[in-house]
């Protein structure tokens, strides 16, 4: 029986000790326009892991109507293994609440606000180093605390209006 599943991320690490990671601040997560009406069809989560290691947050983010309360998927059967670290901070929107989110191991809803800064640009990418040579805008830090993606979000969207 076919039954589909949306997740806006999959991340997957092989090795313990690689640094990646995949996250996601000040963004909003919302459906297209075209989408809106359609929205609740097929349910969409806000990730899943992918390999045996797996990193991703989400932060600062505004999160629309349409993710489920649970928030993350199993990737294969019950395999939200206990080596991975997905996490929430500062979220906003109709589905920013995490009382029904899952209760894995890795799943962390970083409350501490010391702990955000370790995702920041500035140290998670070293973007001090690099992000001005991109010509986009960006911040090294966030109103509550780390990383926004701006730069990679404006660049793509100018090179996709010039084609």
């Amino acid at each position: 029986m076919y039954n589909p599943k949306n997740t806006v991320t999959a991340h997957g690490l092989e090795d313990r000790r690689e640094t990646t990671g995949l996250i996601i601040q000040n963004c909003r997560i919302v459906p297209e326009e075209l989408l809106y009406p359609v929205r609740f069809k097929i349910p969409t989560y806000l990730g899943r892991p992918w390999k045996l290691y797996s990193r991703t947050i989400i932060m600062e983010t505004t999160m629309g109507d349409f993710i489920q309360p649970a928030g993350w998927l199993e990737w294969q059967g019950n395999f939200p293994p206990d080596t991975l670290y997905h996490a929430e901070h500062a979220n906003m929107g109709p589905r920013a609440a995490t009382d029904k989110r899952v209760n894995w191991k890795g799943f962390d809803l970083m409350t501490n606000r010391n702990e955000a800064p370790l995702y920041a640009a500035g140290t998670f990418i070293q973007g001090n180093a690099w992000l001005k040579d991109t010509g986009g805008t960006y911040f090294l830090d966030s109103r509550k605390g780390p990383l926004q993606f701006t730069a990679w979000i404006q660049i793509n969207t100018t090179t996709q209006a010039s084609d």
